[in-house]
């Protein structure tokens, strides 16, 4: 059987450039990942820098959309998207200072559901949704603080239109305005009940370690 021959030398010239190519396709790739990273970065940045200005700018968007039909001046829009600035400003540092975070939230909102398809409503309800999600007594309260500021703000809003305008004020957010305070008072019975239960607890053990 005859020897197979060593190929020695360089490269014939079809090897070599499919191993040029071959170079030439991984010196662009890298190239290629080099510039997208950061543009990919870049991009999600300014993407979160525009969510959080439309987080901003929410509480004052949402209300001026409601006013429409109400024709309010170029001065009134101006009043109503600066107490909303402030407004938005004071519900995010509640949040902030209470560990309200969006996961939270989220979970809060997840329970809403549950048990309003579970059938729960009433006085009992936000006690029930703040448990269920895990709300600390602090929590409940800086939600009722939130609350709370939003009312501020719708009433602060009513009270720069003119007689004509708030004729024209529409229900929803009159419905708004007065449910907002019926709201606070029921979440901030809902916040001092876990501790009430937990005081409540507490005495039947230590009367039963009496006993």
């Amino acid at each position: 059987m005859p020897a197979v021959q060593r190929m020695e030398g360089p490269l014939s010239y079809p090897l070599k450039k499919e191993f040029l190519m071959n170079v030439k396709c991984v010196v662009v790739a890298l190239l290629a990942s080099l510039i997208t990273v950061p543009a990919v970065a870049e991009e999600e940045k300014a993407a979160k820098k525009k969510r959080n200005q439309g987080a901003r700018k929410s509480a004052a968007v949402l209300v001026l959309k409601q006013l429409e039909p109400v024709g309010l001046t170029e001065d009134q829009i101006a009043k109503i998207k600066e107490i909303g600035a402030a407004s938005t400003e004071k519900m995010k540092s509640i949040r902030e200072e209470a560990g309200l975070t969006p996961e939270i939230m989220k979970k809060r909102a997840a329970a809403q559901k549950s048990l309003r398809e579970a059938g729960k409503k009433g006085k009992d309800l936000a006690a029930a949704i703040n448990e269920e999600a895990g709300l600390n007594e602090a929590q409940a309260a800086a939600l009722v603080k939130i609350n709370e500021s939003r009312q501020k703000f719708h009433k602060d809003v009513i009270a720069i239109l003119t007689d004509e305008q708030k004729e024209k004020l529409p229900a929803k957010l009159q419905r708004l305005t007065n449910a907002g305070e019926r709201k606070n008072k029921g979440q901030a019975k809902a916040g001092q009940r876990p501790a009430k239960r937990k005081a409540q607890a507490k005495a039947k053990a230590d009367s039963a370690d009496a006993e």
